[in-house]
């Protein structure tokens, strides 16, 4: 049953953001490449100190205020609904590679396609709100909202959208990583003391 659960979680995960990806890229053609900026301009790689400096930079912040928020928040504010927990027991391999597609997918989408039309603070509520399971948990959403608003101000600044999909993708490797040893995770138990 257990890895029945994991293989759902997964495939789901997979699907959800390949359809962020296409909803992305026809975004982009829509609003830009068919009015006549090319992908090439869109997907430019040109300044690697940018996005690597910048990148790592901003990631290490937002590790860290999430460690904080961890460390100082009750746990009961901070449980999803087991999904992390989950993304957590899959072998590294598919952590990088889901990790890695995820921020590829969600970054081109929101940052790329939407930010440049609806301006960060929306375009972070949009992505806020996709992180259906953060719905309920204010602490969780409020969070997702500041993340999505640094990594909006990271491609606004740079202009280059593989600073903020690095980033992206640094915050969640570390933290799942952390997730994998018991580092820095709400413990359910400590949860349900608390509720």
């Amino acid at each position: 049953m257990q890895n029945d659960s994991r293989n759902v979680i997964l495939k789901a995960a997979y699907l959800s953001q390949l359809i962020i990806l296409l909803c992305g890229l026809a975004a982009l053609w829509f609003f830009y490449v068919r009015q006549g900026t090319t992908w090439q301009a869109i997907y430019q790689m040109d300044k690697f100190w940018l996005v690597f400096g910048y990148g790592s930079l901003t990631a290490a912040v937002l590790v860290v205020m999430q460690v904080l928020l961890v460390t100082l928040v009750p746990p009961r504010f901070l449980m999803d609904d087991g999904t992390n927990r989950v993304l957590y027991t899959f072998s590294y391999p598919n952590i990088l590679l889901l990790m890695g597609f995820g921020a590829f997918a969600e970054e081109t989408l929101f940052r790329a396609a939407l930010q440049p039309k609806l301006g960060i603070f929306l375009t972070s509520v949009l992505f806020a709100l996709i992180h259906t399971r953060y719905v309920k948990k204010w602490v969780l959403l409020l969070v997702t909202l500041i993340m999505s608003s640094v990594l909006g101000w990271l491609y606004d600044k740079t202009q280059i959208i593989w600073t903020p999909i690095w980033a992206h993708f640094l915050i969640n490797v570390t933290m799942i990583s952390f997730g994998k040893k018991g580092w820095f995770v709400p413990q359910e138990e400590q949860a349900k003391e608390g509720e």
